[in-house]
């Protein structure tokens, strides 16, 4: 099982690797730009798990956005503020988020999921339903199959990383069961890609289901 304190150390050991090695992505930009087509005037997003902002809060920020920009790592929340209003970064972690009920029209969580627990999926998932709007947006990643791992030297930067992954499908079945409902799944290549089929983070994008 993943350690998540684990993944919170490396990611403030190895936060200025991760945005050197991760470019930009016209998949992410593209699917961000639909949500935002569908979200009111006055939205309000949620970015859990936003590292240095990219792509999440910066690209909908150019939508006139309000982003609220969520990490538990302090150094990718410093590389953040590098992009972003201070007042819209919360150092916070995704199993408990800190804010109340119906708080935001949509969840995104690029990159940042996939290093949750498998024994945490569910839970998170509801915490994402519980701030959301009703009729609410969910955009996220996930993996192609079943898969934990860790790399003792990621980006070749000393530093050790984790993964937790459920499939596509057994993410479906979550989030049905947790109150969303599946419209749609797109399936990239990471920017980080390395060929294998355990590289690839397909983007999932749920709405809250009516009641």
């Amino acid at each position: 099982m993943t350690d998540r304190n684990a993944v919170r150390r490396g990611y403030d050991a190895l936060a200025e690797d991760y945005q050197r090695a991760r470019g930009e992505s016209e998949h992410d930009e593209r699917r961000l730009d639909s949500l935002a087509e569908r979200l009111p005037t006055d939205a309000r997003v949620l970015d859990a798990g936003c590292g240095d902002g990219r792509p999440v809060s910066t690209r909908l920020g150019e939508h006139d956005v309000d982003v609220v920009s969520l990490d538990f790592s302090r150094s990718q929340l410093s590389l953040a503020s590098e992009h972003l209003s201070t007042e819209s970064l919360v150092q916070g972690d995704m199993a408990s988020l800190p804010f109340d009920d119906d708080s935001f029209d949509a969840v995104c969580a690029f990159g940042s999921f996939i290093h949750i627990p498998k024994s945490e999926h569910e839970a998170v998932l509801r915490e994402f339903e519980r701030v959301l709007e009703p009729d609410g947006w969910l955009l996220f990643t996930t993996g192609c199959s079943n898969w934990e791992g860790r790399n003792p030297d990621w980006l070749e930067s000393g530093v050790a990383m984790e993964w937790d992954i459920l499939g596509v499908d057994e993410t479906h079945d979550l989030l049905e069961g947790v109150g969303f409902s599946v419209e749609g799944t797109w399936v990239f290549a990471d920017e980080l890609d390395d060929g294998n089929e355990d590289s690839k983070f397909p983007l999932v994008l749920a709405q809250v289901a009516e009641t």
